[in-house]
Parts: structure tokens; C-alpha cells; sequence
């Protein structure tokens, strides 16, 4: 498990078997100064001045998003420890949310990466057989499938134009309880953070963090605006205990946009892909040394070192080779690894790249034409 701080950042779809503890801290209470009535700042009244608006009120949002949202349980094929028989054990459960009459559900990968068997109980409390139909482990993204033609899809928003501090709304399954609502802010806009293993990208990018109560089970469910338009899929969360501290972090439903159009018409996602595979090593004193040693000249003190090139890609064929040094990318100063993999996450087959390369003493810039090469 990562460390985001002090923080551990969890997958938030419940796996079973686990008991959930839930744990009140007491605020500490701190007394305050004595007050006299005569200090505090009273104006006197005046005739026919409004009050202010009341608290949000969230009921039409909660009715128009609730409908879409839809529990996804996972179940493996085990073979039972003490005869040949095959048993199918629950192994998890999330949440989904309809994005087509016709049964496209849009959920996180980590919800059904590695199931046998997946169900989906509907808001109407209907169960259906699910499938697969294409997974994205770098956005932690998948699309499933299920036979119904009267679902009802959410409304898709922009989340291009949130901004820090509106109020948001989550609606999943945490820890079971289907069809739960609770409610924020934006809290902050475009983090990058660890995400965890089964993402080889090791990151959530431009994640929506929300204060919103988001617990294991929420992992796939919706965020939404005030008015219940669909802007995230919700997706970890950062925490100390394993609930909810208001550190919920969703996928930007602009991204989400693009992954569910390449997975439908293309059965995957198009990355633009140098075709470059780097350390996981900041270019630090040892790194320098290192590369030294190996090159016999002096690393520059900035960017990101090549570990592996793959076969025919672009970058290969540009003569980049292993131990170099990609020093910026359009302009863009390659600072850490994580510099890197942003840089390309939302490129597309065909895009072009300037990139500055040292290489054993020398430094050029060469252009690469990105292609896809997911089936490499």
C-alpha cells in the first residue's frame, strides 16, 4: 500500500471479509475567551431586508442521479480446499454508473480486474449477469456491460469547468448500503497521486479531490454537480484508518469521455506513446554517478533517465537509447518520473513531440510522431 503523507491512499471498493471499523473521534474542546454581550457586532434590523438563502438543497440532484448509479459485485471460481468441487466466492463489490439506455455501465478497473463473474443490481433492485467490455488500467476505467434496454443514463457534465469550492455530491455503495448519498466541495482541482499497484502507471492524474464522505464500496460510483450532472467517477481515497477523513479523490469525467469512445469504438484506449520506458529513479547524486560510470561522461542534473525502448516505436527509431536523459518534452522540463508519464497521458496516436535527449555527453532535440502501441 503507497503513502500519500501520512496518509495511506486505498482503492475505495470494498473487498468481503473485512470488518469495517468505524471510529468517532471526540473534538478536542478548547474554552474559549469570555464574550460580553456588549463585545459582539449586533445591527439593528432593517424593514424588509431578505436573510440570506438557506443551506443546499441536494433532493433534485440526489432523484436525478440516483436512478444511474448501480452496485457491481465481483465473484472468483475457487475449488474447495477439502474436495474437487468449484465454489464461486464473492471477492469484492463497488459501484458503476449508466452511461447508455442499452447497459454500458462506466466503472472503475480496480473493481473488476480479476473477476470470473460479474453482477449488477440495478436502483430498482434488478440483478444482471455483466461483461467486460474493455478495461483501462491506466485511468483505472472500465466499461462492463449488462442486457437491459431501460436503464437510465446520467446526464454527463464538464468538469473542464469546476472550480475549488462548489458543491458536489457522491452517490455509490459504501460498505454496502446501495444507493447512498452524501455531499461536499471541490476541495481542490488536477492532483497527482499514488494510486496503487494495479495501475502500472503507479498515478491518478488530475483527480478531483472532494470532502465528500467516500468509503470502500464508492470505488466506480458517481460525483456530481449540485444539479446531478455526472462530473467524476469516484475512485480512492486517502486515509488513516481505512474510512472516510473528507481526502476523496474522482476521474475527471472529460477523461472519462475519451476512454469510453476509444474502449467502445476500438475495444482499448489509444495512448500517443513515444514507446519509451524510464527508471522509477529521480536523477539524483547516486543516479548521476551511475550513469557515469556506464557512459563515461557527466549526466546533466535534471530529467529523467531511459531504462528500456520498445521494439520498432518511435523512439527507437530516433536512435534514443538506454541511460539517456530526456531532459524536457516540448518545452516542458522533465523534473521527476511523474513529469513523464503526465506528459503523455493525454496524447493520441499521431500527436508529435519535441524532445531534448542527452546522451552519453551529447544533447540534441529530435521529433517523434506518438503511435499507438498498445498491441506491442
Amino acid at each position: 500500500m503507497r503513502k500519500l503523507g501520512t496518509f495511506s491512499v486505498i482503492f475505495v471498493a470494498s473487498l468481503l471479509g473485512v470488518l469495517a471499523a468505524l471510529q468517532i473521534d471526540r473534538l478536542r474542546h478548547k474554552e474559549s475567551p469570555s464574550l460580553s454581550y456588549n463585545d459582539l457586532p449586533i445591527e439593528a434590523p432593517v424593514s424588509g431586508v431578505q436573510l440570506p438563502p438557506g443551506p443546499p438543497d441536494f433532493v433534485e440532484a440526489a432523484k436525478k442521479i440516483t436512478p444511474s448509479v448501480v452496485s457491481v459485485d465481483q465473484r472468483k471460481a475457487a475449488r474447495d480446499l477439502f474436495s474437487d468441487r468449484v465454489v464461486v466466492e464473492q471477492t469484492g463489490e463497488g459501484s458503476g454508473v449508466v452511461i447508455s439506455r442499452s447497459g454500458l455501465i462506466l466503472t472503475n478497473n480496480h473493481v473488476v480486474a480479476g473477476a470470473d463473474f460479474l453482477t449488477v443490481r440495478s436502483s430498482d433492485g434488478k440483478s444482471h449477469s455483466a461483461k467486460v467490455v474493455g478495461a483501462d488500467p491506466r485511468s483505472d476505467l472500465a466499461v462492463i456491460k449488462i442486457n437491459s434496454n431501460d436503464l437510465v443514463p446520467a446526464t454527463l457534465g464538464d468538469s473542464g469547468k469546476l472550480q475549488v469550492g462548489q458543491w458536489v455530491i457522491a452517490v455509490g455503495n459504501p460498505l454496502g448500503y446501495a444507493n447512498t448519498v452524501s455531499a461536499g466541495v471541490v476541495s481542490s482541482l488536477k492532483r497527482t497521486l499514488p494510486e496503487g499497484d494495479e495501475s502500472p502507471q503507479g498515478l491518478l492524474i488530475d483527480a478531483i479531490q472532494t470532502d465528500a464522505a467516500i468509503n470502500p464500496g464508492n470505488s466506480g460510483g458517481a460525483l456530481t454537480d449540485a444539479q446531478g450532472n455526472l462530473i467524476g467517477i469516484n475512485a480512492v481515497i486517502a486515509t488513516r484508518n481505512g474510512g472516510s477523513v473528507g481526502l476523496g479523490f474522482a476521474i475527471p469525467i472529460n477523461r472519462a469521455k475519451r476512454v469510453v469512445h476509444d474502449i467502445v469504438q476500438y475495444g482499448h484506449v489509444r495512448y500517443g506513446d513515444p514507446g519509451i520506458v524510464i527508471y522509477d529513479q529521480l536523477l539524483d547524486e547516486d543516479a548521476q554517478a551511475a550513469i557515469q560510470a556506464r557512459v563515461n561522461a557527466v549526466p546533466p542534473q535534471l530529467g529523467v533517465i531511459v531504462n528500456q525502448l520498445v521494439a520498432n516505436s518511435p523512439a527507437l527509431q530516433a536512435g534514443i537509447k538506454p541511460l539517456d536523459v530526456i531532459e524536457s518534452i516540448d518545452g516542458v522540463a522533465m523534473e521527476t518520473p511523474v513529469d513523464f508519464q503526465k506528459m503523455f497521458d493525454q496524447k493520441q496516436p499521431g500527436d508529435s513531440v519535441k524532445m531534448k535527449v542527452w546522451s552519453a555527453g551529447t544533447t540534441r532535440t529530435v521529433t517523434l510522431q506518438l503511435e499507438d502501441l498498445s498491441g506491442t
